[in-house]
């Protein structure tokens, strides 16, 4: 089972496990946003697979899976 985490969450571990990143809550958040972590949206929370963070972190790859965040825009 994964270890899913809310983007506030993610970070508090990652600033625990490094209290020197340079990481933010707003870039992280960015990174879900722009598709670059995979993320699941369960009602208004967003979560994140610490395991899928912690590899980008460590490798610097992009995710080929499709960002959950992003929404049809209505036509009028």
């Amino acid at each position: 089972m994964q270890r899913m985490r809310t983007i506030k969450e993610a970070y508090k571990e990652i600033k625990e496990k490094d209290k020197d990143t340079a990481l933010t809550v707003t870039g992280l958040r960015r990174l879900v946003n722009e598709g670059t972590i995979p993320c699941v949206q369960i009602g208004n929370k967003t979560l994140i697979a610490m395991e899928n963070l912690e590899e980008f972190l460590h490798n610097g790859m992009k995710s080929n899976t499709p960002n959950s965040i992003r929404k049809i825009r209505r036509v009028l």
